[in-house]
């Protein structure tokens, strides 16, 4: 088993094109990841949306009991602060 360690999103994306081809059980998540990757600096909130929909998705190829912030706490955070109508 090895670890390798990748920094930042221009760099996550290009290894995983590159790899893409290879997986298999992961492929998937693999492609959520890029179009995670290609997140503006300072994205709209409909757009933040768009994005948090996609974690959500890729969210569903691994487990993790410490995960709080979803699509939905997003856009309660939203209307809470009025960023977004209802």
């Amino acid at each position: 088993m090895a670890e390798y360690t990748i920094v930042g999103h221009g760099e996550t994306r290009e290894i995983l094109e590159k790899l893409l081809p290879y997986l298999k059980p992961k492929r998937e998540l693999a492609k959520h990841a890029i179009r995670i990757s290609k997140i503006p600096k300072k994205p709209t909130p409909k757009e933040l949306l768009q994005y948090a929909a996609l974690v959500d998705k890729s969210a569903e190829y691994n487990y993790s009991k410490k995960r709080t912030n979803t699509k939905e706490t997003l856009i309660a955070y939203f209307k809470n602060h009025k960023i977004l109508s209802p």
